[in-house]
């Protein structure tokens, strides 16, 4: 019969604390950041080579014929390694294209040609660098391959166990996907053996961002992802556009197939925080930041800050209209006219003009996003309007109208003709300060006038005179009877 004390328990597990890791991590990158790449031949000898490389080179005569010397292959790409990092330097020797990565690469099988190419591969990832970029790829995922069956009884490298992820011309958006939840971008690039400073690691750090913002709650941004997307917002990817503008793009995206293009209106800051407001006129801006956006996708962006323009426009027409029962009546109607005009698409551009008072008092996210004019005295003011800080909103709107509406008992103002707006190429400037009486219109100037009553009732004698109006525009769904 055994004797209890001698059976043995499990021992536990050994486990090592995340600070011990985090620390060991970055000592090992530490380490061998500095460490020369693979196949590292002594500068003078490298820079004899280059020279009848670029000699060779510059006179177009056979690639062969000027490599034709001991350890070719190695030290080519040793070569490769050190000079695809400049632009004046890669064009001082042939392109690293399929015709010399096979030169270099194929034939004898070379465990050094191999980490070299590794190395060059991570450093240099893209194709400005590396046009055989797609070549070199399969050709590392097969070599990497087949040392896994040669090593099955010892330790696996990463570059074996992840080549199909990392050895692709889309192998950072791949291996984000196995990023672990707490894992940094730093830990798996340990991991996975990724070089520091490499082009590999950037993009890679690039897509994970970007990953992030696919999943975004649409309740808003958190500050960590935000301050990543800010700080490498311009940072160019490969479709040419920044990635503050990929961002952008993902997030039209997502509001087009999950939020039935309405765009939520936590995100709507990071439309120009991440890339510009997109109905900026200045073409060349406009272009690297919108020029991947469709009509549809940037209709969205647009919508989304005309709204937030009207929002800020109700705030202060709410606030001018209390304690007055009169215009407090006015307001549910007056409001919601103007969101139903947006709504229904009716809108093409909305700007803000905040009496001069009330806009020292704004904070510096809506001056900055929003962009409103100044409204200034015009020194002639109408009976009964002393005193009054008059805010006014101007809309661009489809069939050639264009509306002006005020805080306070201000008549809504329509123009009706691609010229009739009473500002000379005001839709054209940037902010800017206005005179009262420029756009407190006489009534007998405008195509329609009408004075707002509480019934609302305004607005079918609204819709009336639009439909006989010789242009004759029908705007259905805006009277709140129908």
């Amino acid at each position: 019969m055994e004797s209890e004390f001698l059976k043995l328990k499990s021992l536990r597990p050994l486990r090592l604390g995340d600070s011990l890791l985090e620390n060991s991590l970055k000592r090992l990158t530490a380490i061998t950041k500095n460490l020369p790449p693979p196949g590292a031949i002594p500068s003078s000898e490298l820079e004899k080579v280059r020279h009848k490389i670029r000699f060779g080179f510059c006179r177009s005569l056979p690639f062969e014929s000027y490599t034709d010397f001991p350890r070719r292959e190695s030290i080519l790409l040793h070569l490769y390694f050190n000079d695809l990092f400049k632009k004046e330097d890669r064009e001082q020797i042939p392109p690293f294209d399929d015709s010399v990565a096979q030169s270099l690469l194929t034939g004898k099988k070379s465990k050094v040609r191999r980490d070299q190419a590794t190395a060059i591969f991570l450093i240099h990832f893209g194709e400005e660098r590396l046009p055989c970029l797609a070549w070199l790829a399969e050709w590392l995922r097969t070599s990497w391959k087949s040392e896994y069956c040669e090593k099955q009884d010892r330790a696996i490298s990463a570059y074996i166990m992840e080549a199909e992820r990392l050895f692709s011309v889309s192998g950072p958006e791949k291996v984000a996907q196995i990023k672990s939840r707490n894992e940094s971008v730093e830990q798996l690039a340990v991991r996975l053996r990724i070089p520091e400073n490499s082009q590999f690691k950037e993009r890679l750090f690039e897509e994970i961002v970007l990953q992030r913002l696919r999943s975004a709650l649409n309740s808003g941004i958190d500050a960590d992802l935000q301050k990543l997307v800010l700080e490498s917002k311009s940072k160019t990817l490969r479709n040419g556009y920044p990635l503050g503008a990929e961002a952008v793009r993902i997030l039209i995206n997502r509001t087009i197939k999950e939020f039935g293009s309405d765009f939520p209106s936590a995100w709507r800051e990071q439309i120009v925080q991440f890339s510009c407001d997109p109905r900026l006129l200045n073409k060349s801006e406009h272009g690297k930041w919108w020029g991947w956006a469709t009509e549809q996708q940037k209709n969205i962006a647009k919508k989304a800050l005309d709204k937030w323009t009207l929002e800020e426009f109700i705030a202060l027409l709410k606030d001018s209209l209390s304690g007055d029962k009169d215009t407090e009546a006015q307001f549910e109607n007056r409001a919601g006219f103007l969101l139903r005009l947006l709504k229904l698409d009716k809108v093409l551009d909305a700007k803000l003009i905040i009496h001069n008072e009330i806009y020292r008092t704004l904070d510096r996210k809506t001056i900055d996003f929003l962009q409103p004019s100044r409204l200034a005295s015009s020194g002639t003011r109408t009976s009964g309007t002393k005193g009054i800080k008059l805010s006014l909103i101007c809309l661009k709107c489809v069939d050639d109208i264009f509306i002006i509406e005020g805080t306070h008992s201000f008549g809504l103002r329509v123009f009706i003709g691609p010229k009739s707006f009473p500002i000379r190429l005001f839709w054209e400037r940037g902010p800017a300060e206005y005179k009262e009486n420029l756009l407190r219109v006489d009534k007998s100037l405008c195509s329609i006038y009408e004075r707002h009553d509480r019934a609302g009732r305004w607005i079918g004698r609204f819709l009336d005179k639009l439909r006989r109006h010789p242009s004759k525009p029908e705007w259905r769904g805006l009277n709140v009877y129908h």
